[in-house]
């Protein structure tokens, strides 16, 4: 390697690799991992061999070429994985969901509740109307059976 290509990963490795916020894990050619970040500490190469197969699942692995004498020679791979921040993006439309679905069970509750008092007024009412107008007849008629035994 020469002094330029030395000084192109250097940049990437301290500009680009250090910075990221979401799971990497460097390999060599034949997908064996040599480094790893963003994951939890002290992972066995078979649970790192698994983590590299379902991110490379999620995304292509990005090969790391190096050109010498315009041959370009395989270093290895990068793999990259979501973060945290993407992962609980994914459960935002079922919570939104699920409080649209709150919305709507409350809604449909307080309905009922509306509808049941109407009714249960109604009845009050009528049933104050029809005491009234049985009421004057029969009001009435305890006049007439006073005013008869006089």
């Amino acid at each position: 390697m020469n002094e330029t290509s030395t000084s192109d990963l250097g940049f990437v490795f301290n500009e680009i690799i250090q910075k990221v916020q979401f799971p990497i894990i460097y390999s060599d050619s034949e997908k064996n991992p040599n480094y790893y970040k963003n994951l939890v500490e002290g992972l066995s190469e078979i649970e790192l061999k698994n983590i590299i197969q379902s991110m490379d699942d999620l995304n292509e692995p990005i090969p790391i070429t190096y050109t010498l004498q315009g041959e370009k020679i395989l270093l290895g791979f990068l793999h990259y994985g979501e973060s945290s921040i993407i992962m609980s993006l994914k459960w935002l439309p079922l919570i939104e969901l699920l409080i649209l679905l709150l919305f709507i069970i409350l809604f449909t509750i307080s309905f009922n509740s509306v509808n049941k008092i109407e009714k249960s007024n109604i009845w009050n009412g009528m049933a104050k109307e029809t005491a009234h107008q049985l009421g004057t007849p029969i009001s009435a008629l305890m006049g007439w059976v006073q005013r008869m035994k006089k």
